[in-house]
């Protein structure tokens, strides 16, 4: 008797757009922590990988919203020191 192996894949990121939008609940289970923490004023969980959680309040906030309270001046800093890295 052959055993099949199963897989078990994350599901995808979630991608944020211009507005907002849902997440799965498989998204939502993996990338939601059970219990979110305040440590040292930062809010996170377990010291885990917390990129799809930030990715998931993002899509479900819209970027729009999200560049409408906060300066526009930050936005450009980053986006400046991201493209400069990519473009080395």
């Amino acid at each position: 008797m052959n055993a099949i192996a199963i897989t078990q894949s994350n599901p995808p990121l979630p991608q944020p757009q211009l507005e907002p939008a849902g997440i799965t609940f498989d998204q939502y289970a993996e990338y939601t922590p059970e219990n979110l923490e305040l440590r040292n004023g930062y809010l996170g969980y377990g010291g885990q990988d917390q990129t799809g959680f930030h990715l998931a309040v993002l899509t479900n906030i819209g970027l729009l919203a999200t560049i409408r309270n906060t300066e526009v001046s930050l936005w450009l800093e980053a986006l400046d020191g991201h493209l400069r890295l990519r473009l080395g």
